[in-house]
């Protein structure tokens, strides 16, 4: 069953979420091909929110700990990032994501940026977690890449959503911090994401279709490819 959790918290607000995510690159001509054999099974994918940019930075320790965990396929992995959406950096929020197998967990703590704080150096990072005291912890980590893309919203069915990010891009930030984006080897990651009492509805809606899922990460990418 999804779970969204307000949990208590004098300084800022606190989400707790969980649900599976699968993902499934593609490259640009099978993008239009997924949507065709979406409508030959009868699926018709719904827009419900405006298209927006995502912005995430991805925090990591000097041994890469969140990267090496990923890559060797670790059942049990986590990873740490900064979200903003469009340009607006006064919302932006710190999220603490597990993941075991398809099941995730995601921890997302809501930060006050009055001042507009670009987290992508270590310093600025520290500072904007500085303003939480219960999230010192995440001090030990510093930025490593900035991944930007075109986020569109989709349902499927009432608790069945999915995500179609194209225009993906990546930033190093460290150990400098470069100014500029490079493109994304992939041209677009398809997510789907629901709780586990919808696992047969989903599975439902997508056999027959001619795309298998695979393990992605825009982190592992963005990484690689810089």
């Amino acid at each position: 069953m999804k779970m969204e959790l307000l949990l208590p918290n004098p300084s800022n607000e606190s989400l707790l979420v969980q649900r599976y995510e699968k993902k499934l690159p593609l490259e640009k001509w099978q993008l239009s091909e997924f949507f065709q054999s979406m409508q030959a099974a009868n699926v018709f994918p719904k827009l419900v929110f405006p298209n927006r940019t995502v912005n995430s930075i991805y925090l990591d320790d000097e041994d890469l700990t969140h990267y090496q965990d990923n890559v060797h396929g670790l059942s049990l992995r986590s990873k740490t990032r900064f979200r903003w959406y469009d340009s607006d950096l006064s919302k932006i929020s710190l999220e603490y994501k597990k993941k075991t197998n398809h099941f995730s967990n995601k921890t997302v703590y809501v930060l006050k940026n009055p001042d507009n704080i670009l987290p992508d150096t270590y310093l600025a990072a520290k500072k904007l977690i500085g303003l939480a005291p219960e999230l010192s912890n995440h001090l030990l980590v510093r930025p490593k890449m900035h991944v930007r893309y075109e986020r569109a919203y989709y349902t499927l069915a009432p608790e069945i959503r999915m995500t179609v990010d194209t225009e993906m891009c990546f930033r190093k930030l460290d150990p400098l911090v470069s100014k500029s984006f490079n493109p994304s080897p992939v041209f677009s990651v398809i997510e789907f994401k629901y709780p586990a009492d919808q696992s047969d509805t989903f599975n439902n809606l997508i056999r027959g279709m001619p795309f298998k899922l695979f393990r992605h990460s825009k982190y592992i990418i963005g990484l690689e490819s810089l």
